[in-house]
């Protein structure tokens, strides 16, 4: 039982950072396509 709630937090855990990745993409992305005037503050969040 133990080692299934494990297993369980460990996909829940995974699944939790995926979403967090695309969703950094997808903001990463959206704030190059609307210009130059947001470049400073990703390139600061990124670093």
């Amino acid at each position: 039982m133990s080692s299934r709630l494990r297993n369980m937090i460990v996909v829940f855990a995974v699944s939790i950072l995926m979403w967090a990745g695309m969703l950094h993409g997808t903001l990463a992305l959206y704030a190059g396509l609307t210009g130059a005037s947001t470049d400073d503050m990703t390139t600061a969040s990124v670093r």
